[in-house]
């Protein structure tokens, strides 16, 4: 038999979920306004601040990405698999119900290998937590997510999944010249 808990711890459980849902939200808005600040001055057409101070926000973010790898890499996942769950279901009513333009089309038949082997090359992290160079690319393979959003392109994203794949077989490789 489970044990019970008390309304009370019930209520502190939610609040904890519910503020990690919003810091998770409020660190991913944060990631793209920095990428945003980096593009900014580009569009501008004048010399700014605001790459500058977009640069240094998104190193900031990402060595706090770097220490925290452990706690958030297991959300990745989860959050890869729901995306492309939903997308690998929208795609055919999209098919009967709708029309998609070419260029889309192809998109999503990109994007749906993308979330595949996103999805294959973070799975290991439900189990440990990322380490060395698997967290680097980890880490560039979440920025490079913020960019894609960001730009609206998958490119990045496709860029990211090449360098969560560097970090891994880096990973891979030192872990087996090490191993006695």
């Amino acid at each position: 038999m489970a044990l019970k808990r008390s309304a009370w711890e019930q209520v502190k459980s939610g609040f904890r979920i519910a503020g990690t849902f919003v810091l998770a939200f409020s660190f991913v808005a944060a990631l793209a306004l920095s990428v945003t600040l980096l593009r900014l001055g580009n569009d501008i057409g004048v010399r700014s601040a605001y790459p500058f101070l977009g640069a240094f926000a998104l190193l900031a973010l990402a060595t706090v990405l770097f220490y925290t790898a452990r706690i958030w890499a297991k959300w990745l996942l989860g959050v890869l698999a729901y995306c492309g769950l939903r997308l690998l279901f929208g795609v055919p009513f999209v098919f009967v119900f709708g029309k998609m333009p070419t260029s889309e089309l192809q998109s999503a038949f990109i994007i749906i290998p993308a979330f595949l082997i996103s999805t294959l090359l973070t799975v290991r992290f439900v189990n440990r937590p990322p380490k060395g160079a698997e967290r680097l690319g980890l880490v560039f393979f979440v920025v490079c997510l913020v960019f894609a959003m960001v730009f609206q392109s998958w490119a990045p994203w496709v860029m990211g999944i090449a360098l969560l794949a560097v970090g891994n077989a880096i990973h891979f490789l030192t872990e087996t010249t090490e191993a006695p």
